[in-house]
Parts: structure tokens; sequence; C-alpha cells
């Protein structure tokens, strides 16, 4: 693309209050990088800034620890927390 359309298809058409030697440039794009335009609220800050923390780090070593119990789930063998009371007689 040549840079005379680019400037063509940038600029605005002329306005006849504006006068005929001014042009004014306008964007059609989006911003490419910046601070989002929208405010965000403590809860929305800390969900975007911890939650990725939490599922990459957190949420595996809690698998880690639910393992053994899972295993004797799926194994059909008793874990030691739905072991039956020993029966007193």
């Amino acid at each position: 693309m040549s840079l005379a359309l680019k400037h063509k298809l940038l600029r605005k058409p002329l306005d006849a209050a504006s006068g005929w030697l001014q042009l004014q440039q306008v964007r059609h794009h989006a911003p490419i990088c910046g601070p989002p335009r929208f405010p965000l609220s403590t809860g929305q800050r800390l969900i975007m800034g911890v939650g990725g923390l939490v599922l990459m780090m957190i949420l595996p070593v809690w698998m880690i620890y639910q393992t053994p119990r899972w295993s004797a789930l799926h194994n059909n063998r008793p874990y030691r927390d739905d072991e039956p009371p020993p029966a007193d007689e």
C-alpha cells in the first residue's frame, strides 16, 4: 500500500466549516498497547493477577496430595478417612 493511499484512507473528508486546508487525522483501529480503557475493581484485579497463579501452582499441588485418596477410591480399597471404626465386643 502506497504512502499516499494510507494518508487518504486515514484522513477525514474536508468539512465546510473547517476550511479547505485543515485535514484531521482519524484512527480507525483499536489501540495496540496501554492500560485498559475501563476501570477494574479490586476484585477483578485480584482475579486477573492471582487467578493464573492459583491455576498453575496451587491446584497441581492439591491434586498431587489427593492422588492416594483417588487411587484407593478407584481400586475399591478403603482409604483412612473411609475406614469403618473397629467393633468393640
